[in-house]
């Protein structure tokens, strides 16, 4: 076995391993490093692979919050979730900057993430409620660029997506134990005229049956 030393004695700590485009990429609390794996014939990683400088200078300060997405590594910093595409951090969270806000400082190392049908799932640990373990998902939509909060105690996730699996994401609760899964429910438009409801008018409000 070989190992690394990624910037040693800078006073951080690894805290993410993914690939990124077949390269594998590092980060730490306060930056983004990758490795050069080129093959230059002695068959050794410690002679044949190299250490780039880092290329982002805004680290991932949360292990289990990184996730490989189509726009590439979203991960959480000290000032919001910020993804990384193989050359820079870019931050997506500016529009919803008083929820990060609102992360729990001492429960940042328990955000836990998950990826599931081009929505990111973070769940946290609210402080202006005063919780001690997770208790709110910001749920992100790559596609529309969309947030949502969800008052939900998930303390992890997992998506089910290997062999003959029919991918499902699914949760743990923070409290209890229960494991919920998330599966789309119907959304079709199933009463389209006045005729197929039943009610009253009151004060101008329609009273359904």
């Amino acid at each position: 076995l070989s190992s690394f030393d990624i910037r040693k004695d800078d006073g951080d700590q690894v805290t993410m391993l993914q690939n990124v485009l077949g390269v594998i990429t590092m980060g730490k609390n306060n930056t983004i490093q990758q490795i050069q794996t080129s093959y230059n014939g002695t068959g050794q990683p410690l002679a044949d692979w190299s250490i780039g400088d880092p290329k982002a200078y805004v680290g991932c300060v949360a292990p289990y919050s990184t996730q490989n997405t189509p726009i590439g590594i979203m991960y959480l910093a000290n000032n919001g979730i910020y993804y990384f595409d193989g050359n820079f951090s870019t931050l997506l969270s500016d529009v919803v900057t008083p929820v990060i806000s609102a992360i729990s400082n001492t429960n940042f190392i328990n955000a836990y993430s998950a990826f599931y049908k081009n929505q990111h799932y973070l769940a946290y640990t609210s402080s202006k409620s005063g919780a001690t373990t997770n208790n709110r998902v910001l749920v992100y939509d790559i596609l529309t660029k969309a947030f949502a909060v969800d008052t939900t105690n998930i303390g992890v996730f997992t998506v089910e997506r290997g062999g003959n699996d029919i991918e499902v994401l699914y949760g743990g609760d923070s409290n209890n134990g229960k494991v919920y899964s998330y599966t789309n429910g119907g959304r079709d438009i199933i009463n389209k005229t006045q005729a197929d409801f039943s009610g009253t008018f009151t004060n101008a409000w329609y009273l359904p049956v």
